[in-house]
């Protein structure tokens, strides 16, 4: 069984906004990888927002992203959290991916855990 993940997002402009889906779908078999992807997905995100929207959010993380196996080196030489992400695939070994959630108007929903669908057409 592969299993995949579902991501639903906003994005938009200054005067306009939509709801986005994203399918995360690496061939994952081993569910607890996928897990620790989904939850490396979310502090990412609040690691991210926490980052590049300073006035918006008081409250500290209590942790340092910068210590977790998920963080990725900023590639623009800046200090700031990167909109991507290292995340595992089922031998352990990791790979970057780019969160489409992270940008100025975007703003993630939900993280879904889903088996990959198979569909024959007749």
């Amino acid at each position: 069984m592969n299993f995949i993940i579902k991501a639903t997002y906003t994005d938009g402009d200054s005067f306009n906004s939509y709801l986005d889906h994203e399918t995360i779908d690496y061939g994952w078999e081993n569910e607890k990888v996928v897990i620790e992807n989904m939850i490396a997905l979310k502090e990412h995100y609040e690691s991210y927002r926490k980052d590049n929207n300073r006035f918006y959010y008081e409250d500290d993380l209590d942790f340092d992203p910068k210590t977790r196996w998920w963080y990725s080196k900023p590639t623009y030489g800046m200090d700031n959290i990167d909109p991507g992400i290292n995340l595992k695939l089922d031998d352990g070994s990791l790979f970057y991916y780019r969160c489409p959630w992270c940008g100025y108007f975007a703003s993630l929903q939900d993280l879904t855990m889903g088996i990959k669908e198979f569909k024959i057409e007749l």
